[in-house]
Parts: C-alpha cells; sequence; structure tokens
C-alpha cells in the first residue's frame, strides 16, 4: 500500500442507513485529528470516510439515525485531540452513500479557510524515544509524531498533507510505513513521519563555503569545541536559523551584539531543562506551565543571584533584573543543548524587521 491510498477498517453492513455529513472547522489539520476520527468511527462501527480540505475536516458517514449522528458529532467534539481548535461544526443529511468501510482519504486543494497548526515543540513520548538508547530513533534529530513537529513551516499548500509539504521528496522506510498505516500506532497517518534510515540529512558547513560534514558524532564534536571555542554557531531549525554562543562567555556574546547590530535588546536564553532553569531563575509553576506547553515559547522570569554570577547577564539582558528563557522545542536543539549541558545564548539570525532567511 503506498501513502496516498485510503487506510481500510473492518466491513459492516445495516439494510437501513441514512448518510450524513459532518464539517468541521478550526485548527484540525496537523493535530492528529484524521486518526482520531477514524478511530472513533470504527469503535462506533461507522462507515464512511474522513479528508482534509482547505477549509477544515469533512466526515461523511453513514449511521441509522438523525440522533446517532448527533450523538457521533457531540463525541467527537467532546474528546478531540488536546491540540486543536474547533471554531464550528456542522451536521447534515447527505446524499445517500453506501461506504463498505471507513477509510481517511486525500482531500482536494481549494481557497483555504482554516486555522492553521503552527510549529509544535517536541513531545514528551518523542522526548523519551530520542533519549532512549536501544529506540530507533535514537538521537535522531528531527523525530516527530502526530502531537509535535514543524507544521506551518513546511506547508507549501493546503490541505495538510505530506505531497503538499517539504517532506515530501522523503519516501518513508518499510518500518515507517508501518507505522503510517498502522491505526494503533501514535504515528498513523503522521504526515512528518521518518527515522534515520529514511529522514532528514543533517550537515555541516564552514562558512565561506568551507568543508561540509555530514557524520553525526563529528558534527556534535564541532558544535562543542567550536561553542567552548567561543564562536557563534548558525543552527537551522525548524523554519529560519538560530545563532547560538556560550551564555557564559561575554566576549561571544558581545561578538553577537556586534554583527546583529543590536547593543541592548536581550538576547533569550536556551536551557537544557527545567532544573537547570530553577537553578538559575526564581520560576513559579504558572511560568513553568508556560515554558513547557506545545509551542514552547519564550517566557521572561526573574533571574536569581547564581544566573547574575555565572551568566553574562549585563550582556544577555543590560540593566534588566529577568532573563528570556526556552526550552529546546525542536529535537535538534534538544539533543545540542543537551549534548553542551549549559545554557545557550538563541537567537534569531534575521535581521530585525526582515523576512525570515531560511535557505
Amino acid at each position: 500500500m503506498q501513502q496516498g491510498d485510503r487506510f481500510f477498517s473492518c466491513i459492516y453492513h445495516s439494510p437501513f442507513f441514512l448518510t450524513f455529513h459532518l464539517h468541521i472547522k478550526g485548527r484540525v489539520q496537523g493535530v492528529g485529528f484524521r486518526p482520531y476520527i477514524y478511530k472513533l468511527a470504527i469503535e462506533k462501527k461507522l462507515t464512511g470516510t474522513v479528508s482534509n480540505t482547505a477549509d477544515g475536516v469533512h466526515i461523511f458517514f453513514n449511521c441509522l439515525s438523525g440522533e446517532d449522528a448527533k450523538n457521533f458529532q457531540e463525541e467527537v467534539i467532546a474528546h478531540a485531540p488536546g491540540l486543536s481548535i474547533i471554531t464550528s461544526s456542522t451536521l447534515a443529511e447527505a446524499a445517500l452513500t453506501n461506504f463498505e468501510n471507513f477509510s481517511i482519504v486525500l482531500g482536494e486543494t481549494n481557497r483555504p479557510n482554516l486555522l492553521i497548526s503552527p510549529d509544535f515543540a517536541l513531545c514528551v513520548a518523542c522526548n523519551t524515544e530520542f533519549h532512549s538508547p536501544e529506540n530507533r530513533r535514537s538521537h535522531y534529530p528531527f523525530i516527530t509524531c502526530t502531537l509535535c513537529g514543524p507544521r506551518f513551516s513546511i506547508m507549501s499548500a493546503l490541505p495538510y498533507e505530506r505531497h503538499l509539504t517539504t517532506m515530501q521528496p522523503f519516501k518513508q522506510c518499510e518500518a515507517c510505513m508501518k507505522e503510517y498505516e498502522n491505526a494503533e500506532d501514535r504515528r498513523y497517518f503522521s504526515q512528518t513521519n521518518s527515522c534515520p534510515v529514511c529522514g532528514v540529512p543533517m550537515s555541516w558547513h564552514s562558512k565561506n563555503g568551507g568543508e561540509l560534514i555530514v557524520d553525526e558524532n563529528e558534527i556534535l564534536s564541532l558544535f562543542v569545541d567550536n561553542i567552548s571555542a567561543g564562536k557563534i554557531i548558525a543552527v537551522k531549525g525548524i523554519g529560519g536559523y538560530l545563532l547560538i554562543c556560550d551564555a557564559k562567555n561575554k566576549i561571544a556574546i558581545e561578538t553577537l551584539r556586534q554583527r546583529k547590530h543590536r547593543p541592548s535588546k536581550p538576547f533569550a536564553v536556551l536551557f537544557p531543562g527545567i532544573d537547570l532553569i530553577s537553578r538559575y531563575t526564581y520560576l513559579n509553576p504558572s511560568e513553568k506551565k508556560i515554558l513547557t506547553n506545545e509551542i514552547s515559547p519564550i517566557v521572561i522570569v526573574e533571574a536569581n543571584d547564581r544566573c547574575r554570577e555565572e551568566l553574562c547577564m549585563e550582556a544577555i539582558a543590560p540593566g534588566l533584573s529577568s532573563i528570556g528563557i526556552m526550552l529546546p522545542y525542536a529535537p535538534l536543539l534538544e539533543w545540542l543543548v543537551n549534548t553542551w549541558k549549559n545554557p545557550l545564548i538563541a537567537t534569531s539570525g534575521n535581521l530585525s524587521g526582515s523576512s525570515i532567511v531560511f535557505q
């Protein structure tokens, strides 16, 4: 079975049925909504289809009565995936269609009218796999699933389908396809699914078109050596670039300020994890909750004495007692900062007011 085919379930027949159309709008693409609908329909022994289109998710299904259809709509909304945002849902009887099974089908591309899913931060499950030596995705810097990974940054068109994203050139290997086609797998119909065998390659580029290195262990060693030497490294993230240097190296930070033409605006600091953040700041529960949500934003917190003593606070945030902190939202950053094991300056590689540099 090739990607894009229908994914079939068991077949259920009834001599008396109606066909209904459930249209759901909002942030319902790139959040695991279709796999959720598929599993729920199989559980309810419904036949039909679910698809993404440019105006949301469309579900056509057979059931015995309008009341049953309404109950299905209510259950869909009540237990929708946590990353989804439903702005509206409409249910109407449709032309009678005898569906023999329930399947996920590819939708049509039209003028978009829906909420675009943002890039989601590395989820707990993928983080665990990333740090598990026995897992086949151990230290794979582009690990994702239906709950995390790039969305907005890789879309080339809508609806959200793999062939309409920058993942299109990467054909899934046999192991990844088994996950993609397995309704019981958390990577079922995950459009960003990949692994070290079939996935995105990583490379190290020296400035001025110098040496190109693709060996991951060598890249990791070069990263540590260059950060230790006070160098500034441009790391290609999900979208644009981050400029990274040692948060304890005043000369490196001042050099970064000069090159960015940024004399006083504070820099954000990337930490390996919550434990280290708690040692450098007065992190409260509400700030922690925001910091660890699905977007993993930069959060402004109060610096403590240790932060002022060990980090170059005057260079990082001149004249301020607070500091902007962030956790690694992407597995590549997780890999780098947890190898370094200390705070890093992480700031956009873009010129102020200019569009994102992504090539």
